[in-house]
């Protein structure tokens, strides 16, 4: 996953461009595996 690999490893906070059922589910799977985001911008 792109998010994964190009997140810094400290990173605390997640900005989302986008809309709709896609935006949804990248967002559900950008948790899954960046558990150390604790702030979401949107």
């Amino acid at each position: 996953m792109a998010a994964k690999l190009l997140a810094k490893k400290d990173s605390k906070v997640l900005t989302m461009l986008g809309a709709g059922p896609i935006a949804k589910a990248c967002f559900r799977a950008i948790m899954t595996n960046l558990k150390h985001i604790d702030t979401v911008k949107k």
